[in-house]
Formats: structure tokens, C-alpha cells, sequence
């Protein structure tokens, strides 16, 4: 049995000691005064429930419809939910932590299995997984994949389906439905 941990996120707003002196040895010397800023932490744990079961006849567990932008941009926005149950979960903390945190962009190889018999694998600089846009209620994480956005003709209304598959670190991506 695989043994995973699950990654979870959340802001510190109270600073450390450490974090605290730093803050007063700066605003010594600078004249302005600085107040402390939250900031992000990344830490696994021992998850309750147990990871998501894989179903071979259905393993999409990431779904979702196009929209016109994410094919126009090649940038396909996932739900931190879905980010974090079923990619984080599966990667090393500091790989998380490089892109929840820090902000990096992962570079990722990518399978579609669309044509079951023909499976095209996609590695480039444009292959990545990376922090989306983030607001108050709403966090994402965004799959850059231009070439497969070509490749694919993919179009606006297109239903696809994606999950990481373990064994080999790779995510695979499924045209589920093609909008007329």
C-alpha cells in the first residue's frame, strides 16, 4: 500500500520571536515602520480519511468544462481542492511547498490518453503546474499546456478529465466530450 500524506495550507498571521526581532532590526534601520505580514506555511498530515480509490474504468478524478479563456491562454485552472486531494498529495512537501509558497512553476509531464491506443506524452517548457490567481474566497492552480491545447484542437465547452498518476508522476488527460 502506497503510504501518503496529505498537504495542507494556512496563513500565520502571529510572527515568531525570530521573525519579530528580524521586523525590529530592520525598521532600525529604515525610517519606515513595517508591520508584520502574513505568510504562507505548507505542512503535511496524516490525513482521516483514506487517499482517493483508484477506479481503472474511471480514474478522471479531476473534471471539468473548458472555458473559451483557458483554451485562448492554454492555461487550464484547477480548484485548490482538487490541487491538493489529488496532486499534492502524491509529491514531496518541498515540491509543494516550491509551488503553493514560493510561487515557482513545476515543470510536468503530461500523457494524453484520449486515443487509448495512441497515448502522445507532452514535456516542454510550456508543460508546468503552477500557483493561479488567488483572492479571498477563491484559490487556484493553473496547467499550462499549449501544445497539447493545439494539438488536441481542444475548444471552449469541451469537457476533459486529468488525474496525477502515481507510479509514474505524470498527469493524464482525457478529451471526456467535445462541444459541437
Amino acid at each position: 500500500m502506497l503510504l501518503t500524506m496529505k498537504k495542507t495550507s494556512y496563513y500565520n498571521f502571529i510572527p515568531t520571536k525570530a521573525e519579530e526581532e528580524e521586523e525590529e532590526a530592520h525598521n532600525l534601520t529604515t525610517t519606515t515602520n513595517h508591520r508584520h505580514r502574513a505568510t504562507r506555511v505548507v505542512v503535511e498530515i496524516r490525513d482521516v480519511y483514506p487517499p482517493p480509490v483508484f477506479n481503472p474504468h474511471n480514474p478522471f478524478h479531476i473534471k471539468k468544462v473548458l472555458t473559451p479563456t483557458e483554451v485562448t491562454t492554454a492555461r487550464i485552472a484547477l480548484s485548490f481542492a482538487d490541487t491538493f486531494d489529488y496532486v499534492f498529495r502524491y509529491w514531496p512537501l518541498e515540491a509543494v511547498k516550491q509551488v503553493v509558497v514560493v510561487g515557482k512553476r513545476r515543470c510536468v509531464l503530461v500523457w494524453d490518453v484520449s486515443d487509448e491506443t495512441n497515448p502522445k506524452s507532452y514535456i516542454n517548457e510550456d508543460m508546468f503546474l503552477e500557483r493561479g490567481s488567488r483572492s479571498l474566497d477563491h484559490e487556484c492552480y493553473v496547467l499550462g499546456c499549449k501544445e497539447l491545447v493545439k494539438e488536441c484542437r481542444l475548444n471552449g465547452g469541451d469537457e476533459i478529465g486529468m488525474f496525477w498518476e502515481i507510479k509514474t508522476a505524470t498527469f493524464h488527460f482525457k478529451v471526456l466530450y467535445r462541444a459541437i
